[in-house]
């Protein structure tokens, strides 16, 4: 997809959106210049999926107005985000109840410190990270809403 058309997707207003395998493509285009410069606009945004997108921060997530509304965030695959950048954009979250980081690389103390800091999730994706059941109970210890943990 063109940055172009990109755009022009993104000033429709939606409620979801997702970019699962799909690239930006472009001579200058840097896929967290772009969604930063674009989901500000998206005010109404709920459902944001960015798996297999080439991210090394989510810190776009943290400007504009979607911070209050994403409800559902998945990152699958986004092998190069910092775990910093991610909990940061994460503790933003607070209307988060679906958060899918599935094959990311994380640590198993990482993963504690997100499920502690989002008690009302009701899934968590943590699958491809290696979790021993030590980790498991304390996810489960600060989980309050959890129905479905993925590891």
């Amino acid at each position: 997809m063109e940055e172009k058309h990109f755009e022009k997707i993104m000033r429709h207003g939606f409620l979801f959106f997702s970019l699962r395998h799909i690239k930006i493509e472009g001579l200058s285009v840097r896929i967290t210049e772009t969604l930063e410069k674009n989901l500000a606009m998206a005010s109404k945004l709920v459902y944001l999926d960015l798996s297999w997108q080439d991210l090394s921060s989510v810190d776009f997530l943290l400007n504009g107005n979607t911070q209050h509304n994403i409800k559902t965030l998945i990152l699958d695959n986004c092998k190069n985000i910092e775990f910093k950048h991610l909990f940061n954009a994460i503790l933003k979250l607070q209307n988060l109840s679906y958060l899918s980081l599935n094959n990311i690389n994380l640590l198993a103390q990482d993963t504690v410190a997100i499920a502690k800091h989002t008690p009302l999730v009701f899934y968590l994706g943590f699958s491809g990270i290696d979790l021993n059941m030590s980790d498991v109970n304390s996810i489960l210890e600060y989980t309050y809403r959890l129905i479905f943990l993925d590891h």
